[in-house]
């Protein structure tokens, strides 16, 4: 049986983040298990690379916050490549989304630069924007993500602290000794211990820990994507258009267009097939968005990610409330590459230190999920 002091489990952007900050720390002894041949090829590779913190949930949003200020301006050394680019980030509201926007702009007071737009100004900023626009907020520091850096840069910086990394490690159990877990069981049939396990592993956490004896459970929820082909009438400096009516988005990927109807179907972990009526529906509304579309539009290729999710919406970060010995990092629900850095921290605090002062700990805390279901498995 092979050791290591703290193994995390899951190779994404939370497990990697959750890494170098463990490296940062002084940690040693620390394993990563990735069940693909790659890192980030799941969730963390398949997102829509925004970033993003106007955003309802208080909890989340301080945590975006707190992210989306790292990775604009990374300590030295940190990336040799911008992970940001200002684009900017357009949220448009007709009658319907009006209140809730507001009530954004609000929350974010001080926190985040936001300007309120009138439609005149939102139709000169955002000429491929045709949807509804009463009221806009444009928060110019947010925009585009360099997910493939953001995550690089972690990696590097975990693997110079000594954070080993072993691909293609698929776990296929939890290892539990009386209300303890002592490890993890490979799918080759091999056996790791370790002091503390780190659940790291997105879409598969929630059925490992609840085969173990957790009561956490989180749901996979499938989000498709789509991009169409490069047409000069695509301005790259466009900013990210998110609109609240309808809940649709679309930000400029190179000279082409990547959009999102925000669908949200609960699927089992392993589903990765596209659902062609989703992207039809994709495909509908870029149609009237691209100018001089003539009312059709052709996409360059569709995909889709799985995002996690706790009942109540807030991250799953902290010790497990019934198994010692494991740490969850998880319910990211789409923020996660944001909110890296913050998320990162806060797990370290509980994998190293067994406790939390950060004010966020009690929000994101595992043992709530329990006491809102009243104790119920």
């Amino acid at each position: 049986m092979s050791t290591a002091r703290i193994l995390i489990v899951g190779g994404g952007i939370a497990g990697v983040a959750t890494a170098r900050e463990l490296a940062c720390r002084g940690a040693r002894d620390v394993l990563l298990l990735e069940r693909d041949a790659a890192l980030g090829t799941r969730a963390t590779g398949r997102n829509a690379a925004i970033l993003r913190s106007v955003m309802a949930e208080p909890a989340v949003r301080r945590a975006s916050v707190a992210g989306s200020r790292f990775l604009r301006a990374p300590p030295p050394g940190f990336s040799p490549v911008p992970l940001v680019d200002p684009c900017g980030l357009l949220m448009v509201a007709g009658t319907t989304g009006r209140a809730e926007l507001e009530r954004w702009r609000a929350a974010l007071a001080g926190e985040l630069e936001l300007r309120d737009l009138a439609p005149s100004a939102i139709r000169a900023l955002a000429p491929h924007w045709r949807g509804a626009a009463e009221i806009g907020l444009f928060a110019p520091d947010e925009g585009r993500l360099h997910v493939p850096a953001i995550l690089a840069a972690f990696e590097r910086h975990a693997r110079s602290g000594g954070v080993r990394f072993a691909l293609g490690a698929r776990v296929s159990r939890l290892r539990v000794e009386g209300a303890r877990v002592t490890g993890v069981e490979l799918a080759d049939g091999s056996t790791l211990a370790a002091e503390r396990v780190v659940l790291a592993a997105g879409a598969w956490s929630s059925a490992l820990a609840r085969a173990a004896g957790s009561p956490i459970e989180l749901v996979a929820k499938r989000r498709h994507l789509a991009v169409t082909l490069p047409s000069a009438r695509v301005d790259p400096r466009w900013p990210v258009v998110w609109s609240l009516d309808d809940e649709f988005y679309v930000r400029v990927d190179g000279h082409g267009l990547v959009a999102c109807v925000c669908d949200q179907a609960i699927v089992p972990p392993d589903t990765d097939e596209i659902d062609p009526a989703v992207v039809a529906r994709i495909a509908a509304r870029l149609a009237e968005l691209v100018p001089g579309g003539g009312g059709s539009v052709e996409l360059a290729r569709a995909w889709c990610g799985l995002r996690t999710f706790a009942a109540d919406g807030d991250f799953v970060l902290g010790p497990d409330p019934m198994l010692a010995g494991l740490v969850w990092v998880g319910g990211l629900g789409g923020h996660g590459i944001t909110a890296s850095v913050a998320v990162a921290r806060l797990a370290a605090d509980w994998i190293l230190d067994e406790h939390c002062d950060d004010e966020l700990a009690v929000a994101f805390l595992p043992e709530r999920l329990v006491r809102a279901s009243g104790g119920a498995r």
